[in-house]
């Protein structure tokens, strides 16, 4: 299985407490919290433990505080921007390897305003983790393949 990038810190972790993603597929949570502080986590942890992780509550707080040591959290909130393109495909989108035909978006991660949906013509890896994408209308962008997002199948979201 590919990676997964989770769009939800309570959602995400709570589909790892329940089984239906394996912790270690996941990549990276791009999160919609603004946690500056200590006390700003303690007092989301609080609240996830008996909104969303009632199943474990436990378990939810150690995968969180574990997302937050391994740096696998991203809160884009906290430089201003939007945190990801929504949830209408679901919480979870796969860190893909790309493909000729794959239909993916490119999540511009400075302010969003330039992200872009299309399918792929040509593929080129040109770094580390970076690639030259040709989308079928003509648009172009180099990128990380973080940036990328694709929909995860359909058996990864709850």
């Amino acid at each position: 299985m590919s990676k997964l990038i989770g769009l939800s810190l309570s959602m995400c972790v709570s589909a790892i407490i329940n089984g239906q993603v394996n912790e270690d597929d996941v990549e990276r949570i791009i999160a919609a919290t603004k946690i500056q502080t200590e006390d700003d986590f303690n007092q989301v942890i609080a609240e996830y433990r008996t909104r969303y992780w009632s199943a474990d509550p436990d378990r939810g707080e150690a995968i969180a505080r574990r997302l937050v040591l391994e740096m696998r959290l991203d809160q884009p909130r906290l430089l201003q921007r939007e945190p990801h393109p929504g949830l209408a495909d679901g919480i979870w989108q796969n860190v893909m390897p790309f493909h000729t035909g794959d239909e993916v978006t490119w999540h511009d991660p400075d302010d969003g305003l330039c992200s872009h949906t299309g399918v792929i013509l040509t593929v080129e890896e040109i770094g580390d983790d970076a690639y030259r994408v040709v989308f079928q209308d003509g648009y172009e962008i180099e990128a990380f393949a973080r940036e990328f997002l694709s929909p995860a199948p359909e058996t990864a979201n709850p």
